[in-house]
């Protein structure tokens, strides 16, 4: 199952969340895309679609979201991590022949129940 949420300033979208429930690992969300519009940053667009993709992650049952960020000291990093978010995994090229590196990171909320 898949959700996309769009923000909006006045009806003009300005940015965007796509996360889904993994089919793999019951109980887990991916988030695979946030991007707020530059002239939006800093309004707090990106903390509203944050806080409902996590809010709709959390009421289908997921203990665990993940999400790949590219690693930086960037206002999207700080935003996951007042989120609860916390690195894991070693960095990765963003892309191939990027010099970029991204980070994985996972936000948990509590362990699975053994079924």
């Amino acid at each position: 199952m898949d959700l996309a949420l769009f923000a909006f300033n006045k009806a003009q979208a300005c940015g965007l969340v796509w996360c889904k429930l993994s089919a793999a690992e019951p109980g887990v969300t991916h988030i695979y895309q946030m991007w707020v519009a530059p002239a939006a940053r800093g309004l707090g667009a990106g903390n509203a679609l944050l806080a409902q993709a996590l809010a709709w992650a959390k009421s289908r049952g997921s203990h665990l979201v993940r999400l790949g960020v590219t690693h930086a000291d960037s206002p999207a990093m700080r935003l996951y991590r007042a989120h609860g978010f916390r690195p894991v995994g070693d960095m990765e090229p963003l892309r191939e022949g990027s010099e970029l590196m991204a980070q994985g990171m996972e936000l948990v909320w509590s362990e699975p129940v053994a079924g």
